[in-house]
C-alpha cells in the first residue's frame, strides 16, 4: 500500500514530466494523448475528493483549518493553487 509520502513523489513527479512538455513540440497525436491523460487525472482528482471529503467532514478537519463549512473546504487545499488557465490567441477573421 503507497504512503502519502509515496503518493505526493508520484504527482510531483507527473508535474516535473509534464513541464517539460509544450504544445508546439507535440505532434497532433501525441497532444490528444497528453490531454486523455488530463482528463484521466481529472476523474481521479474528483474519485479521491468524493471518497475522502465525508471522512473530513465526519471528523472536523476542515474546521481546523478555519473553514467552518465542508463546502468552502476544499477549494483551499492542495499543495499549490491551480495555474492560470492559458489564453489562446482568438483566430483573426
Amino acid at each position: 500500500m503507497a504512503s502519502l509520502a509515496d503518493l505526493r513523489d508520484r504527482l510531483r513527479d507527473i508535474r516535473e514530466g509534464l513541464a517539460g512538455l509544450t504544445p508546439t513540440g507535440l505532434s497532433g497525436t501525441d497532444a490528444a494523448a497528453v490531454v486523455g491523460f488530463g482528463v484521466d487525472l481529472e476523474r481521479l482528482g474528483v474519485a479521491l475528493h468524493t471518497r475522502y471529503a465525508k471522512r473530513v467532514a465526519d471528523t472536523k478537519a476542515d474546521e481546523m483549518t478555519r473553514h467552518h463549512d465542508a463546502a468552502s473546504w476544499p477549494g483551499s487545499v492542495g499543495n499549490r493553487p491551480a495555474p492560470p488557465r492559458p489564453c489562446w490567441p482568438r483566430p483573426t477573421s
